[in-house]
């Protein structure tokens, strides 16, 4: 490895091009990026003395090219602000082109293309494939530029240096050229063939943790087989991957390493998979089947983060009200049972009951008041428990696994007495409210679908007391409204129009309005004369065992349900 320091015409002088690999990320910066580099230039511009501004390190690997071809350069880290500098230069190039002719010329072709070559070999710099286009739209200076981060960059410069420095006094554009390709310093870092180049690149992107987890994995994945075999993997396993899993690839990782193996602290995925995954023994073809396995979860991964793709009907509805109610703990078991549905050892069928169970653990937890923060290593060990519990019937075996006493799923009789006394209203999410009152509502016998867009969830007995509502609960007003007010029977589902207007009003009003609803959680309401505790209690009676028939409860150790 050789380090020394450089500046950016000596980076950019000569037949040359820096390549960023097609598995790096695609270019990155935004605009406080772009301020940050303008501000620091325009100090460099404007000091009366000659001062160098360090912007950081750009890291190399050089190559071998044909004769007559630029010299290639692998560009392992600073490919964000090397492609910067290029956009500013262009900005530059083209603000120049009207009064400094050869000052634009220049910049050209000496310091963004490389001259006497063809097509893309032009570029000093040579961008992932994604961003190519627009960079190459950029250096050549064509109006047909698509909209990207990189044509927006561009514009940005263009306004900076028309708009002047300080109270808009004209920029010198040779001054700023100088300013530009003498001043900004970077030290320039060459890794021999010796030299390993994803510890190096680990070294300076993990420990500032400037790159995601997933970035650094892809990395160290590509750097880890031969460049041969890159093109091929990336444009048919990893990038319709990152396209498919987009800002969920992360978590994805994180999961699919866990489903095997045990818990793991977000920051840690990265490390932990080179330990235990990717060790230094694993040849290029275990490397790559690994990278292919990765590839056939995402697709199951894709079904839990965006459940309308999935075929199967029942299997769609379950994975939707999964995501409703925020079950991303049980995502890792899910991985493993939808691996066990592509090889056929368990039925789509199978798979809807069993998350069914799943649904039915969170939310009685949830009534029960369990707190949540066991669930990541419950779903986790949840696969492996199962195994040795009945191979022959999957769901059985996932069933018995979840009932076990140690994972808490509350009993039919928990259940039940939890209705009464756990504050659904305030401490459940709102999609969670929701869905309990949506599923209750879903259980009656409707002849069509029941439309449930527009609801808002209402309370029955107002959150704020009038003095009619006193009147009507007596004596015991203020302790049956603390009781249970934000309790499921007190709860129901409303056209949002008609919240405000219920409101506080009495009870009477609001059986008018319940009449006319479309749902019979509201007609039930609507047929009682008046609403207190009486009222409340029987009504938790019919919800509850509505609620035992939607929810299952766990399976007795007997073997019997």
């Amino acid at each position: 490895m050789k380090a020394s320091e450089t500046t950016v015409k000596a980076l950019l002088d000569g037949q040359k091009q820096y390549v960023v690999p097609l598995f790096q990320r695609t270019y990155r910066w935004d605009k406080k990026h772009w301020e940050v580099l303008w501000q620091d230039l325009c100090e460099v511009y404007k000091s009366t003395t000659v001062i160098d501004h360090f912007l950081g390190s750009i890291v190399t690997v050089s190559g071998t090219a044909p004769p007559e071809s630029p010299t290639p350069y692998t560009l392992i880290d600073g490919q964000q602000r090397l492609t910067t500098l290029c956009i500013l230069l262009a900005a530059l190039r083209d603000t120049a082109r009207q009064s400094h002719v050869e000052l634009s010329e220049r910049l050209h072709g000496l310091y963004l293309t490389n001259h006497f070559v063809k097509g893309l070999d032009q570029l000093k710099v040579m961008p992932t494939q994604a961003d190519r286009d627009a960079f190459a739209h950029v250096m050549n200076s064509t109006d047909r530029a698509p909209d990207s981060r990189i044509a927006q960059a561009y514009r940005f410069f263009l306004k900076s240096i028309a708009a002047g420095v300080d109270n808009g006094a004209p920029i010198d554009l040779e001054r700023l050229k100088n300013a530009v390709l003498d001043q900004l310093s970077l030290v320039s870092i060459s890794l021999s063939k010796e030299d390993n180049p994803y510890r190096i690149f680990e070294s300076l992107n993990y420990k500032g943790l400037i790159l995601t987890q997933s970035d650094l994995l892809r990395n160290y994945f590509f750097m880890r087989l031969p460049v041969l075999r890159h093109e091929d993997l990336y444009h048919r396993v990893w990038r319709p991957m990152e396209d498919l899993l987009g800002k969920a690839m992360d978590d994805f990782i994180r999961d699919f390493f866990v489903k095997d193996r045990g818990f793991v602290r977000e920051n840690d995925v990265y490390q932990r998979w080179k330990k235990e995954v990717l060790v230094d023994s694993l040849s290029a073809e275990e490397i790559q089947a690994k990278m292919e396995e990765l590839g056939r979860f995402g697709h199951y991964y894709h079904m839990l983060i965006e459940p309308d793709q999935e075929p199967e009907a029942t299997v769609r509805k379950a994975l939707n009200r999964l995501k409703r109610w925020g079950g991303t703990t049980a995502y890792p078991l899910l991985l493993n049972l939808y691996d066990d549905v592509e090889r056929q050892r368990l039925t789509k069928a199978g798979l809807a009951r069993i998350l069914a169970f799943i649904e039915s653990f969170l939310v009685r937890r949830t009534f029960a008041n369990i707190p949540t923060n066991a669930l990541n290593r419950i779903f986790i060990r949840l696969y492996s428990e199962a195994q040795p519990l009945g191979r022959e019937d999957l769901v059985d075996a996932i069933w018995l696994a979840l009932s076990s006493p140690g994972h808490r799923w509350p009993s039919n009789d928990e259940f039940q007495e939890s209705m009464l006394t756990y504050p659904l209203y305030i401490d459940s999410r709102p999609e969670q409210r929701r869905l309990i009152l949506e599923a209750l509502e879903e259980r009656f016998d409707h002849k069509e679908p029941v439309v449930m867009t527009g609801l808002s969830v209402e309370h029955v007995m107002p959150q704020h007391l009038t003095g009619e509502w006193r009147k009507s609960l007596g004596d015991r007003a203020d302790n049956i409204h603390r009781k249970y007010l934000h309790t499921l029977p007190n709860l129901t589902l409303i056209a949002s129009k008609y919240n405000e207007k219920l409101s506080n009003n009495p009870f009477r009003r609001k059986q008018e309005l319940y009449d006319y609803s479309h749902l019979e959680l509201n007609r039930e309401i609507a047929q009682e004369s008046t609403w207190g505790e009486g009222q409340i209690l029987e009504r938790a009676r019919r919800l509850s065992a509505r609620a035992l028939e939607i929810w299952p409860g766990p399976k007795e150790l007997d073997g019997a349900s």
